[in-house]
C-alpha cells in the first residue's frame, strides 16, 4: 500500500508466497520499487476476487448436475466502499465534525473554512490530553477567529462530553448535520462514540494521529468494515522503529519541524476531504508522513478495503468436491 521506502525480503517473501500458490503470471517488482509492490499486491488481490466467483460457480454446476456437495465455509469478499463516490456540485452542504482539539486539528478546521466548507462542527474530546495547539485554549476561541476569518461559513461549538455514554444522545443531536467526522483523539470511549454515530448514518469519519516523539503523522476514512492500513504499512514500520532508536539525537529537528509540519499535513488532508466531496476518489484516503526523514506512505481512497462475509446473491454453503480443495486453499491466502 506505500509508495516510499526500501522493499525488505520478508515482503518480498510473502509476495512470492502468494504470486506461487494463486498460480499467477506475475512478476515480483525490483527491489526499490514500492510503487510496483502495490501494483502487484493490486493483481494479487484481483486473481483472488476473480477465483471466488469460480468457485460460486463451481458450486452452482455441481448442484445443477445433481452432484453429492459437502458443505463448504464462506470465503470473505473485498469490500471497497469509496470506490463509488458522490459528487456534489460545491460545498454548500458539506457539514464536517470535528471531535478532538490539537494542533492538527485547529489547521485543519482554518483550511476547511479557506476552500468553502459550509459548516463546522467543533467538540472537545471526552479525554482531551491533546498537545498544546499554541493557538487557542478552547473551541470556543478557534470558532470566533474561523468565523471573522470566513463570515460565509458556520462555525458552531457542539457543548458535549462524547467519552460519556450518557452524553450519547445529546450528542448524536448536536452532530445531526454532520456528513462526514474527522477525530483527533486516541481513547477508545472517544472513537466508540463516533465510530457509533457513523455507523448509524451511514457517513465516513478519518482518524488522525499524531505522534510527535518519532515526528510522523498519519490519517484514514473508515466505513463500516474498512481495515487499518497503518498496522500493516511496510514501509512506515521500519522508519518509525528508526526514530525510536535514535530519538536523541533527532530531538532538535523534531521540535523545530513539529509545528510547521503539523500544518502540511492538515492542508494535505483539508484537501483529501474536499476532493472526497467532490467525488474524486483517486486521493490519500490513507497518508502517513513522517516531518524529519521526509518519508510518506499512502493508499488511495479507493484502494481502502475490509473483507465482508460471502454475499446474500451467492451460495457458498455448499460446493462440490472438485471446488472444495480450491476454497480451502483460498481462504488461508485471503
Amino acid at each position: 500500500m506505500a509508495n516510499s521506502g526500501t522493499v525488505d525480503e520478508v515482503t518480498r517473501g510473502i509476495i512470492e508466497i502468494h504470486r506461487v500458490t494463486l498460480g499467477a503470471s506475475i512478476d515480483l517488482p525490483s527491489e526499490d520499487d514500492n510503487e510496483s509492490i502495490k501494483g502487484t499486491l493490486f493483481q494479487l488481490d484481483q486473481r483472488a476476487f476473480l477465483m471466488n466467483e469460480s468457485i460460486a460457480n463451481m458450486a452452482e454446476d455441481g448442484k445443477a448436475a445433481g452432484e453429492t456437495v459437502l458443505p463448504l465455509s464462506p470465503i470473505p469478499q473485498p469490500h471497497r466502499p469509496f470506490r463509488y463516490l458522490e459528487a456534489h456540485a460545491d460545498a454548500s452542504e458539506l457539514c464536517i465534525a470535528i471531535v478532538g482539539r490539537n494542533v492538527v486539528s485547529v489547521a485543519v478546521a482554518s483550511c476547511l473554512v479557506r476552500c468553502g466548507a459550509s459548516t463546522l462542527l467543533l467538540c472537545e474530546s471526552g479525554t482531551q490530553g491533546s498537545p498544546d495547539t499554541g493557538v487557542a485554549r478552547n473551541w470556543n476561541e478557534v470558532a470566533e477567529m474561523l468565523q471573522k476569518a470566513s463570515p460565509a461559513s458556520s462555525v458552531t461549538v457542539v457543548d458535549v462530553d462524547p467519552s460519556k455514554k450518557e452524553n450519547r444522545a445529546a450528542f448524536v443531536q448536536g452532530m445531526e448535520r454532520a456528513n462526514l467526522f474527522i477525530l483527533d483523539a486516541d481513547a477508545d470511549c472517544d472513537k466508540a462514540a463516533v465510530s457509533e454515530v457513523c455507523l448509524a448514518k451511514g457517513i465516513p469519519w478519518v482518524l488522525t494521529k499524531i505522534d510527535q516523539t518519532t515526528a510522523s503523522f498519519w490519517y484514514q476514512y473508515f466505513l463500516k468494515d474498512v481495515d487499518a492500513v497503518q498496522v500493516t504499512d511496510v514501509v512506515a514500520a521500519p522508519i518509525i522503529q528508526h526514530m525510536k532508536d535514535v530519538k536523541e539525537p533527532l530531538a532538535a529537528a523534531i521540535e523545530a519541524t513539529f509545528i510547521s509540519s503539523s500544518s502540511t499535513f492538515a492542508a494535505m488532508l483539508a484537501h483529501s476531504i474536499m476532493k472526497y466531496w467532490f467525488g474524486i476518489s483517486d486521493v490519500h484516503g490513507y497518508l502517513w508522513y513522517n516531518t524529519v526523514c521526509n518519508k510518506f506512505s499512502s493508499a488511495s481512497l479507493a484502494d481502502l478495503q475490509g473483507y465482508i462475509q460471502q454475499s446474500a446473491t451467492l451460495d457458498f454453503e455448499y460446493a462440490p468436491d472438485s471446488a472444495r480443495s480450491m476454497a480451502s486453499n483460498l481462504s488461508e491466502i485471503i
